[in-house]
């Protein structure tokens, strides 16, 4: 089977806007199209991007040539999703004006950032419902 040509070469005017055209509605670039862009399937895509060991150098390199060419950035949402991890951690205090939880939280960003995780602060003033209320709108992420 012959080798697919440098995406330099895929790539002209007319598939980067169609590429362009068929994204998202918000306009963002995805995985499917980096992956048509490359000629390889989006798993494939993710798995070069992400590093792995299993996918041939030279097809990671077109696959992130692509990635570069089309401005792709992953969206950790989707990729929260689909693993059914996140990065996000909330924590939930009851205020700021104690220097207790204002330690608190240094020491939680301190552990947490260089572990790859994002905290999620929320204050609530000592009310149930408030923290409730936080805590269902800080799962949606």
């Amino acid at each position: 089977m012959p080798l697919k040509p440098p995406v330099k070469t895929l790539m002209n005017r007319s598939s980067k806007q169609a590429i362009q055209k068929r994204g998202r509605s918000t306009g963002r670039v995805t995985m499917s199209d980096v992956a048509a862009l490359a000629g390889v399937s989006p798993i494939t895509v993710s798995r070069a991007l992400r590093g792995e060991t299993t996918v041939d150098a030279d097809l990671a390199q077109r696959v992130r040539a692509a990635a570069s060419e089309l401005n792709y950035t992953p969206d950790p949402a989707a990729r929260a999703l689909a693993s059914r991890h996140s990065a996000h951690v909330a924590v939930l205090i009851p205020m700021l004006t104690n220097t207790l939880f204002v330690e608190l939280l240094e020491s939680v960003q301190k552990t947490l950032r260089p572990a790859g995780y994002q905290t999620l602060m929320g204050i609530t003033h000592y009310d149930p419902d408030e923290e409730e209320q936080l805590l269902r709108e800080q799962l949606m992420h």
